[in-house]
């Protein structure tokens, strides 16, 4: 059953993803901001905002930065392997995350495990 759903949630976003690709010029490096970028984090050893509409996001728990793809630098790993770690990522609040009218939010994520029961 657990390789079922991963099954289903990998087409899901591999479509998602491929259809975001179609619409991105230059996705073989990382996003930059354009005047309606409002948070970006690329996790290279920081969690700055390249944006600058922000003060970019402030880490609770067990976070480290791994080697991600080639031309993309790294990727942040927030580690939960047990529940009571509650490992995140939090962005204090400011006026730039007032969103209002159609707005866009993007991410990639890659779980490497599912917990082992429903309260996981």
């Amino acid at each position: 059953m657990r390789f079922k759903r991963f099954c289903i949630l990998m087409g899901i976003t591999l479509f998602l993803f491929s259809s975001n690709l179609m619409a991105q010029e230059d996705f073989l490096n990382p996003y930059t901001p354009d005047e309606n970028t409002v948070l970006l984090l690329h996790f290279e050893n920081d969690l700055a905002d390249a944006s600058d509409s922000t003060a970019g996001a402030i880490p609770q728990g067990q976070i480290s930065y791994l080697q991600g793809l080639p031309n993309l630098g790294n990727c942040l790993y927030i580690n939960n392997s047990a529940i009571n770690f509650g490992s995140k990522l939090t962005v204090p609040d400011t006026a730039a995350l007032d969103l209002t009218g159609s707005f866009t939010i993007e991410t990639w994520v890659y779980f490497l495990t599912f917990g082992e029961g429903w309260d996981d």
